[in-house]
């Protein structure tokens, strides 16, 4: 689930302004659970 997201969302070429809060986002959210 996650993979298949991440890979959709590096296919657009994000920015790293763009990329680090996602990454962020998704580290507090596999620390939160």
């Amino acid at each position: 689930m996650f993979n298949r997201a991440f890979k959709k969302f590096l296919i657009k070429k994000p920015t790293k302004e763009e990329l680090y809060p996602y990454l962020y986002s998704i580290a507090f959210k596999e620390l939160g659970t």
